[in-house]
C-alpha cells in the first residue's frame, strides 16, 4: 500500500522530472516514462474520493474531456492513426490527473511539488546556457536525428561566436518556445511559493537568465506583466522600488546589446517583431481559420508526434483545439478558463491568466513538461506578500 506522500507528491514529481528529461531517457532506450508514472498516478487517484468545491467547474472539465474523447473516437472509426491517440492523451490526461487530485491535498503538496523541482529545473536551465555559449549540441546530449530546432542543427556545424547571431536556446526540451515558456512559468511559480532568501533569488535569476536565451516573446511578456503585477500588489515599498530599478536596468541592457545578440533583437526591435508576426504567426492564423470545421481535423493532426507532423502547426494552443477538436471542445475549453476565474471572486489567479495568455500565442502546452502547470487550474496562487525573508 503506497503512502499518501508517495501518491500525492512523489508520483507527480516523477511524471514532471521524466517529462523534463525525456530526450535523455530516450537516448538510453527508455520511452514514455512520464506516461507510465502518469497512468500509475491516475489509477491510484481513481480509487480515491474526488473532492472539488466547485461542482460546476468540475463538470465543465469533465464535459471538455468527454468531448475530446468522443471527437477522437469519431475520427478513429474512419482513420485509426497513432497521432489521434497521442493527441487525445495530450489533451486529456494531464487535466484529468489534476481534476482527480484531492483539493485538500492540493493545498499541501502542490507548493512542495513546485519547490521540489528547483534543482531538476536548474539543470535544464544550466544546459540551456551551455548550449548557447559553449556547445549547441550540449556535448551530444541532444539527439540531432530526432525532433530538434533547425537553428540548433545548423549551429552544431558552425563555430563560436557565429551561432550567437541566430541560435535560440532549447536546452534538452527540443523547442525554444517550450524552453522559454516553461522557464518563465516555473520561475514565477517558484517565486510565489519560495522564501525570499539569497539562494532562492539566485536560483530564480538563473531560471530567467537561461530562459531569456530562448528568444521567446511570451517569456518577456509574462515577465513584464508579472513585474507590473508585483509592483502593484506588494505592500513592501522597498521591494517595489527594487523591482522597478531592476526592470529599468534590464530594459537598458536589452536595448544596448540587441544589435549583437539575436534573441534580444527578436524582442527589442519593433520592426522585427511586426515583420515576423505578419509573415509567420498571423499568416498561419488566417490560413487555418479559413479551414475550421465544426468537428475539427482530429486530435494530433497539427502536432509534432514521434518526430513527424501531419499538418501545419497552429502557433496557438487555443487555435489548435479549435482546428483539431472542433467547436464543441473549443467552447468547453474556454468555459474552463471562464469558470476558473469566476469560482473565487475574491482572488485573481494570475497564473491561470499567464497560461491563457501563452496559449493565445504558442502551442507549447502540447509538451508534457507543462504537466505541473495544469495544476494551476485547481489552486489559487498565494499572496505575493508571503514567503518573505524572516
Amino acid at each position: 500500500m503506497l503512502s499518501e506522500r508517495k501518491i500525492y507528491y512523489w508520483i507527480p514529481l516523477l511524471v514532471e522530472v521524466c517529462a523534463l528529461y525525456n530526450s535523455i531517457l530516450i537516448r538510453y532506450g527508455i520511452r514514455y516514462a512520464y506516461l507510465f508514472f502518469l497512468i500509475l498516478g491516475l489509477s491510484l487517484l481513481f480509487r480515491r474520493k474526488v473532492l472539488c468545491k466547485s461542482k460546476i467547474y468540475f463538470f465543465s472539465i469533465v464535459i471538455y474531456i468527454v468531448s475530446v474523447i468522443l471527437s477522437s473516437i469519431l475520427f478513429l472509426l474512419s482513420q485509426a492513426t497513432i497521432s489521434i491517440i497521442m493527441g487525445m492523451i495530450i489533451y486529456t490526461l494531464p487535466l484529468l490527473y489534476w481534476l482527480l487530485y484531492d483539493e485538500r491535498k492540493m493545498l499541501l503538496y502542490f507548493p512542495q511539488l513546485i519547490l521540489g523541482l528547483k534543482y531538476p529545473v536548474l539543470l535544464i536551465a544550466i544546459l540551456g546556457v551551455i548550449q548557447f555559449y559553449v556547445s549547441p549540441g550540449i556535448f551530444g546530449f541532444i539527439n540531432l536525428s530526432g525532433p530538434v530546432d533547425p537553428y540548433v542543427l545548423k549551429a552544431t556545424s558552425d563555430v563560436f561566436p557565429n551561432w550567437m547571431i541566430y541560435l535560440r536556446a532549447t536546452s534538452i526540451l527540443s523547442s525554444p518556445q517550450v524552453f522559454g515558456l516553461f522557464m518563465v512559468l516555473y520561475a514565477v511559480s517558484f517565486f510565489l511559493y519560495s522564501k525570499k532568501n539569497a539562494l532562492n533569488l539566485i536560483l530564480m535569476s538563473i531560471y530567467l537568465f537561461a530562459g531569456a536565451h530562448s528568444g521567446n516573446k511570451s517569456f518577456f511578456l509574462i515577465l513584464l506583466l508579472f513585474g507590473g503585477y508585483y509592483i502593484l500588489n506588494t505592500r513592501n515599498m522597498k521591494s517595489k522600488i527594487m523591482t522597478l530599478l531592476v526592470s529599468v536596468v534590464l530594459l537598458l541592457v536589452m536595448v544596448y546589446f540587441s544589435d549583437e545578440v539575436s534573441f534580444l533583437s527578436r524582442i527589442v526591435s519593433v520592426e522585427n517583431i511586426a515583420g515576423e508576426e505578419k509573415e509567420g504567426r498571423l499568416s498561419v492564423y488566417r490560413e487555418l481559420l479559413e479551414k475550421v470545421s465544426f468537428w475539427g481535423d482530429g486530435a494530433g493532426t497539427h502536432q509534432i508526434l514521434g518526430g513527424e507532423q501531419s499538418a501545419e502547426a497552429t502557433e496557438s494552443y487555443f487555435l489548435q483545439i479549435l482546428v483539431e477538436l472542433g467547436m464543441i471542445s473549443f467552447v468547453c475549453f474556454l468555459l474552463i478558463f471562464l469558470l476558473g476565474y469566476l469560482k473565487d471572486k475574491k482572488s485573481i489567479n494570475i497564473m491561470l491568466f499567464f497560461i491563457a495568455l501563452s496559449m493565445v500565442f504558442v502551442h507549447c502546452f502540447n509538451a508534457f513538461v507543462f504537466f505541473i502547470m495544469w495544476g494551476w487550474f485547481f489552486i489559487l496562487p498565494p499572496s505575493i506578500n508571503i514567503g518573505k525573508k524572516i
